[in-house]
């Protein structure tokens, strides 16, 4: 399984690059969404996880954009945000989660070895 990565925070483009492969995930990082976006175009991945808060492209915009190329999606939004309003928003909006960047390590580990459990039963 694919992963996608978009944060334009270096460290949490790291740490997270590294909680999604210990998941089992390969992983290809951006700090750019526009990069992104243009690598999702030519290579659609299984998964997507941005940030919510980045320059020219906010997160949200990015799902919109990535949800236009694949109705289907599976889009995750790593957000600082804990805004109960934010996150009914990002869910109404076509994400299939949203994560809290303050959830410890092994919370997050949790939660994408689920998901890739997720996506093997899918796709069977």
């Amino acid at each position: 399984m694919h992963a996608i990565i978009v944060d334009d925070n270096e460290s949490d483009l790291l740490l997270l690059h590294e909680i999604v492969t210990h998941a089992g995930f390969i992983v290809t990082s951006f700090s750019e969404p526009f990069a992104a976006l243009a690598f999702y175009k030519q290579s659609p991945a299984d998964v997507v996880v941005s940030d919510l808060q980045m320059p020219l492209l906010q997160g949200d915009m990015l799902m919109e954009q990535i949800l236009r190329v694949h109705h289907d999606a599976v889009f995750i939004m790593h957000t600082g945000y804990d805004d109960e309003r934010m996150m009914e928003k990002i869910m109404s909006s076509g994400a299939y989660a949203a994560i809290s960047k303050d959830l410890s390590k092994e919370m997050k580990i949790d939660f994408f070895s689920n998901l890739m459990q997720y996506l093997i039963t899918r796709r069977i």
